[in-house]
């Protein structure tokens, strides 16, 4: 039976939630390239979809005991819908609809330059925690998977600034708060006890799985309002082969990480890799894990916010 994984584009949370609002696009006549789309309120009543077969995994092979929990997946999906609005999840859904704007905003370049940034910043945050020495054993397995982004982003972010002479802007609020949140997420005691991973696992999933799925509809739709129809690296995810030549400091330097296969592959094994780290989970551990839900909607949110006026930059 395949389950569907939920993005809310509009949840009532303490910011807005992880996807913003789809855009509507206005006939292209009538306005510049800057203004000729406007985005709706995020309190939207479309949901998108985390994948069309998300929260599948390979059949348990090893000899280690079976769970007696069902898949962490699954868990975070039932969380994840109650945090969309009626509207969005008629039978799940049990989040109060926020109210929509009175008029739509409309993006400019330096909104969407702002976003990939600060997007950056977070996903450098990610690479550089999948990294760490000390937690090789827990969260290795999530080092070079090929859903990483931040080369593609940097190299957008160039072309950005000298497509449309902008200047490259500092990490901003949003993305700088986010990712200082997740460097200080996991401790190590001095006894060698390692605390904050399972919350951790929330906050990766989300953003990356975010990004495969409603995130690539928004950056078509940037794409059309914005960009002329140019498809950017960061969305490029299917059947495309890198090579990081200069990829940050998390990639070993005699390493070559290419992205050659289909990304729902590449998502399936992330996916197998999270079941496999939450099967040994206590249920203290796995409550830990779904109950950081709202927080990992509301930090990929704040960044999704420079898209519709959430946040001066």
């Amino acid at each position: 039976m395949k389950l569907t994984i939920l993005i809310p584009l509009g949840v009532s949370l303490p910011t807005q939630g992880f996807v913003p609002s789809p855009f509507s696009l206005a006939p292209r006549a009538q306005h510049s390239v800057a203004q000729h789309v406007s985005i709706a309120s995020h309190a939207s009543t479309v949901s998108l979809y985390m994948s069309s077969s998300p929260v599948q995994t390979t059949p348990h092979t090893d000899s280690s005991p079976q769970s007696e929990f069902p898949p962490i997946l699954i868990e975070l999906r039932d969380v994840a819908m109650k945090l969309h609005t009626k509207e969005q999840a008629p039978r799940e859904g049990q989040a109060a609809a926020p109210a929509k704007p009175a008029v739509p905003y409309v993006p400019t370049h330096a909104d969407y330059l702002q976003f990939l940034v600060d997007s950056c910043e977070v996903y450098k945050a990610l690479e550089k925690i999948v990294n760490r020495e000390d937690l090789t054993d827990e969260l290795g397995r999530f080092r070079n998977s090929g859903l990483e982004r931040t080369c593609a982003l940097e190299k957008d972010i160039e072309w950005m600034c000298n497509k449309f002479n902008l200047p490259k802007p500092e990490a901003g609020g949003a993305g700088v708060r986010y990712s200082d949140e997740l460097g200080n997420m996991i401790s190590v005691k001095d006894d060698g006890t390692k605390e904050g991973i399972p919350e951790f696992i929330c906050h990766y999933y989300n953003f990356y799985f975010a990004h495969l799925a409603g995130g690539r509809m928004i950056g078509k739709q940037m794409s059309k309002m914005l960009l002329d129809g140019e498809t950017l690296e960061f969305y490029k995810t299917e059947l495309i082969v890198f090579t990081f030549h200069r990829c940050p400091d998390n990639f070993s330097s005699n390493e070559t990480v290419q992205w050659g296969d289909d990304v729902n592959e590449l998502k399936s094994k992330v996916k197998d890799q999270i079941e496999a780290l939450a099967r040994g989970w206590t249920r203290e551990e796995r409550d830990e894990c779904i109950n950081a839900t709202s927080a990992a909607f509301k930090g990929g949110g704040a960044i999704n916010g420079y898209l519709y006026g959430g946040n001066p930059h």
